[in-house]
């Protein structure tokens, strides 16, 4: 939604509500980054399932909104 919102020039949303979007999504992921770093795999596929799992949501939930909000 953001990388949509800021290719229309924020025509689709504020900027001051996609800014609280990006902020709202920043906290779910590090909160599940936190989550998930707390946890023991059992297995080493399990820890390698759980590093991709890992990377994909910082990027997706932390990084990228992040950056957007500060567009």
């Amino acid at each position: 939604m953001s990388a949509v919102n800021f290719a229309t020039g924020d025509n689709l949303l504020h900027r001051w509500a996609q800014v609280l979007l990006d902020l709202a999504l920043v906290f779910v992921g590090l909160v599940t980054a936190i989550y998930l770093a707390r946890l023991r795999p059992m297995s080493a596929a399990g820890a390698a399932l759980q590093s991709m799992i890992m990377f994909l949501v910082v990027l997706q939930a932390v990084f990228l909104p992040g950056v957007f909000a500060l567009l």
